[in-house]
């Protein structure tokens, strides 16, 4: 399942949303306040989140595909029982 977009790393491309067959992604608009020292006003991003996780059927296209590598899909592997 889909674990979680690192903030500092998304850029907001939406590739991620676009190409996720379950369409478990979405994008939000962040709105950052700029330093004085840079300019006034406000700087508008947007960024992927993870709207429906409970849908991810674990494909890792998100991933694979993230050009900035924000995305973590988390591993879990099967537990095969030992049998003699």
């Amino acid at each position: 399942m889909i674990e979680k977009i690192d903030e500092k790393k998304c850029n907001g491309c939406g590739i991620c949303m676009e190409i996720c067959p379950m369409d478990v992604l979405r994008l939000e608009t962040k709105i950052d306040i700029i330093s004085q020292s840079e300019q006034k006003g406000h700087l508008r991003k947007y960024m992927a989140y993870i709207a429906y996780p409970e849908d991810c059927m674990t494909c890792y296209t998100c991933e694979l595909k993230c050009p900035t590598g924000a995305i973590d899909v988390g591993y879990t592997p099967l537990e095969i029982p030992f049998v003699i």
